[in-house]
């Protein structure tokens, strides 16, 4: 047969096969099926058919992703059902014989839309990328991956066009999808700018305004006290955090309190986060994937504090290969490790690790600068997370953390000698804290639309604050009694919790969000006091043991048209203690609206509570944290906030925000009194009885605050920096503290501002400068007092509450960083100066009566003189 004639009978021959086929009953499409693998990808399903029932699927190969991974139905089920199942995204004719079905696609498409779902990741390590932008420019369709780095979007079937972004990474882009298993693998490049898509959406848009995304790589050359590219201090530049104060451990964040922040470790809610005196926080950057900062219009799914959220998520570990660093530097040593387990990249590892040892040449360093004959201090962390893939969606996590924190004050003899007259006193304040966490988290992408997110952790926090204090005296040749003084402040908090989540895009506008949680809370407080030294008793784990349950449920839905992004949800939440049973729905509202890619306009409007309250010493002597449930007398705190926004871009890597709050808070828990824990040396307080009902010593009022906040940033280029100002106002009122009269709040801060700088002088070398000033907090400093029989010591009375404030807060930081590229690996070297012109910023104030003018006398006390950093880091 010659060419000619073949290709005339072909056609033919074709034609006259498939009418045989189709011609044939055999029932193939109704034999009952049931899969051995029910999730497996597009080709495997196809070869188990053939192995399991020896049937063949002939079809176009180039329509379909054969690697997609398609989840069928466990049951048995008929052959016409599973390969529906297969090519559920097309429109297709089956025609079948005894053992072969021949699939034919129909041109004109079932729908119009397409959902394509998968992941968003870095190309390197595997690690999901959560918060990464999915925008389908013709249609303006947009979302972002969630915490698990995955996503789902509607397209146009026929033409589209799909952009990836992400903060720090090259953008990807996609044209003409034609299958719905598209994961995006990201390319990490800290160096360009920040892409900006015309007409489209923009990173904060999606977020919403108060949603911070806190990139440490921009922060890098800026570093803490202790020389680390510290988070706290990263979170400080945000002019709706305070910048800093001397030896601040924890956030202040629009008027409120350390306690009233929602601090995330894996999904585990946190009671401290800092190291002894502001040296760090307790997060090692090299274990941290990322961070959200939020401080309005606050998603459903948060609950428990009044101020702030911040979301830290640790890293899973490298797939692709063992990534490490070791880091030396004054203060510390850490080392960092991740990779696949065992060769294995199906399981992955993340393992860091930090200790202190500063105490070993502190005191010579800075001995001759405060009062204290002897800083004795110490910490360290350990952090580590493993994660298993069991397919490619489901997924299990469990992360751990670790650390400890001592530090002892000690003031050996304090003699003030005039002629006949001496007086000696010794003090010994010691303050100890430290966290266990664990948490287990399992992942299941269900379907195309939904997520499910399970997990169970725990936290074991304690801190015992110790303070012992002896004076002596000589009037006139004639020696009075020692005196001796002793208190004791002690927490210990048990939490165990269990939470489910679930991640819903319904369509192409909304995104719900729904789940509930679950807290066994175990309480301990303690607070006693002695008038001789050692005999208080030692706290075990059952003295004074509270216990209660907090349950929550919410749901949230964001809704996104056009240039608007409208949020809801409700929070719902109880709390069980004793008898009492406390129950609260907690409404959140935020609304976005970008006109162009350059502007964008924010509303938010949020009801918090909080069922756990820290008690802090309002008067003289070193700071201590107290933390205390709600009771059945003391209810839970809440927050209303109201708050405003506008930013705009100026060009790809400047941007200017403006923004503004109010805020109301009740419920809030204060001392009545000043109560002296600890006091300094020379003073000599009042005594305190032994109560273990604390709630007597506390009552409850409310505050005020109001705020506005600016601030302007260049993210990218040979220059980089921000300048951020806060303006604010925060008051309390107690009816049985200061008569009844308003008065400002501890860390009301009037001004706040916060500069950076840093000139790029070539690809390995830098220099960065970054300057902060505050006004002084407040404190209560009595200005009557009376004698007592001890010569030379006076007892002052409790004055108006907070009517003194420590001078204004300042201290200018230099840094010089070198980094140095070497094949697989980088050095780096830094060495800065922290605090360049010796500012002594008021640590805390202590008072003493002076024998030789018989006057009371105020001084402050400095923690950190000029104090240099420096760091050697090598990474691979």
């Amino acid at each position: 047969m010659n060419r000619a004639r073949f290709y005339i009978w072909l056609p033919l021959f074709l034609f006259l096969s498939c009418l045989h086929l189709s011609a044939q009953d055999s029932k193939i499409l109704q034999r009952i099926i049931t899969p051995v693998f029910p999730e497996n990808t597009f080709l495997g399903h196809v070869d188990n058919l053939l192995i399991q029932e020896d049937v063949v699927l002939a079809f176009n190969s180039s329509r379909v992703d054969l690697t997609e991974v398609i989840k069928l139905s466990k049951g048995a089920q008929t052959l016409e059902k599973l390969i529906g199942s297969l090519f559920y995204n097309h429109n297709i004719k089956l025609i079948a014989s005894d053992k072969k079905v021949i699939i034919t696609f129909i041109d004109r498409p079932i729908n119009t839309k397409l959902t394509i779902k998968g992941y968003i990741r870095d190309s390197e390590t595997g690690e999901a990328l959560v918060g990464a932008i999915i925008v389908e420019i013709n249609s303006n369709s947009s979302t972002f991956s969630n915490e698990s780095g995955f996503y789902s979007i509607s397209v146009p079937l026929e033409s589209n066009t799909i952009n990836v972004h992400y903060l720090g990474y090259k953008s990807l882009l996609k044209k003409d999808v034609m299958t719905s298993s598209q994961n995006m693998p990201l390319e990490f490049d800290n160096e360009i700018d920040p892409v900006i898509i015309e007409g489209s959406v923009s990173d904060n848009f999606l977020l919403g305004s108060g949603s911070e995304k806190i990139d440490l790589s921009q922060t890098q050359g800026f570093q803490s006290t202790s020389g680390d590219n510290d988070l706290i201090t990263a979170v400080r530049i945000s002019p709706k955090v305070q910048s800093g104060n001397e030896g601040q451990v924890g956030l202040h964040v629009r008027g409120g309190g350390s306690d009233q922040n929602l601090i995330l470790f894996d999904g585990i809610p946190l009671y401290e986060v800092s190291h002894l005196v502001g040296f760090s926080s307790m997060f090692i950057e090299e274990s941290i994937k990322d961070v959200d900062l939020i401080t309005n219009g606050f998603p459903a799914r948060y609950g428990g504090r009044l101020s702030s959220v911040m979301n830290v998520r640790l890293k899973e570990g490298n797939q692709s290969g063992h990534d490490g660093s070791v880091k030396v530097s004054l203060p510390a040593v850490k080392a960092h490790l991740e990779g696949p387990l065992f060769g294995r990249p199906n399981t992955t590892f993340n393992i860091s690790g930090r200790i202190t040892y500063a105490q070993k040449y502190l005191n010579g360093l800075i001995g001759d600068l405060v009062v204290y004959d002897n800083i004795d201090l110490g910490y360290y962390d350990i952090v580590g997370k493993i994660t298993h893939r069991f397919s490619p969606t489901q997924k299990l996590s469990i992360s751990y953390y670790d650390g400890k924190d001592s530090l002892g004050l000690i003031r050996s003899n304090t003699t003030i000698d005039s002629a006949q007259n001496v007086f000696h006193s010794m003090s010994n304040s010691r303050i100890n804290w430290g966290s266990t966490v664990w948490n287990a988290k399992f992942t299941n992408v269900i379907t195309d639309k939904l997520q499910l997110a399970f997990n169970v952790g725990g936290i074991k926090y304690t801190n015992n604050s110790n303070a012992q204090f002896r004076t002596s005296s000589v009037l006139n040749d004639l020696p009075s009694p020692e005196e001796e003084r002793e208190f004791l402040a002690h927490t210990q908090i048990e939490d165990q919790l269990a939470g489910i989540n679930f991640d819903y895009y319904l369509n192409k506008r909304n995104r719900l969000k729904f789940g509930g949680s679950w807290i066994h809370h175990n309480y301990n407080p303690s607070l006693y006091g002695n008038d001789t030294i050692g005999i208080i008793p030692p706290i075990t784990n059952d003295e004074n043991l509270i216990i209660a349950d907090e349950l929550a449920l919410f749901i949230e839905d964001t809704y996104r048209y056009k240039n608007w992004q409208i949020y809801g949800g409700f929070h719902f939440s109880g709390f069980n203690i004793g008898s009492q049973k406390y129950r609260n729905t907690q409404p959140r509202f935020n609304t976005v609206f970008t006109p162009d890619s350059k502007n964008r306009f924010s509303v938010s409007y949020s009801r918090m509570i909080q069922y756990v309250h820290l008690l802090v010493n309002p008067g003289t002597g070193i700071p201590s944290d107290f933390w205390v449930p709600s009771t059945e007398t003391m209810v839970p705190e809440s927050a209303h906030q109201i708050s405003f926004g506008y930013s705009r871009k100026i060009n790809n890597s400047v941007e200017l925000s403006f923004s503004g709050y109010t805020k109301y808070m009740d419920n809030l828990l204060e001392y009545k009194n000043s109560v002296y824990l600890f006091p300094a040396p020379g003073a000599f307080p009042p005594s305190i009885q032994n109560d273990p009902d604390w709630e007597n010593a506390t009552t409850s009022g409310t505050s005020k605050s109001h705020g506005l906040e600016f601030q302007i940033r260049k993210t990218a280029g040979t220059v980089t920096g921000w300048f951020s100002y806060a303006l604010s106002k925060t008051t309390r009122q107690f009816d049985q503290i200061n008569d009844g009269l308003e008065f400002p709040y501890k860390y009301d801060r009037r001004h706040d501002i916060n500069a950076g700088i840093k000139y790029n002088l070539n690809k390995n070398c830098s220099i960065s400068g970054k300057w902060s000033f505050g006004t002084g907090g407040s404190f209560s400093l009595s200005l009557e007092g009376f004698k007592t029989i001890i010569p030379g010591i006076d007892v002052v009375t409790n004055g108006e509450r907070n009517n003194r404030r420590f001078p204004s807060f300042s201290h200018l930081d230099f840094q010089f960083n070198y980094v140095k590229e070497i094949k697989n690996s980088k050095l780096t070297f830094n060495l800065g100066l922290y605090n360049v012109y010796n500012r002594k910023n008021a640590y805390y104030i202590y008072i003493y009566n002076n024998p030789n003018n018989n006057t009371n006398e105020a001084y402050k006390n400095s923690l950190f003189p000029i104090l240099p950093n420096m760091s050697l880091g090598y990474s691979f």
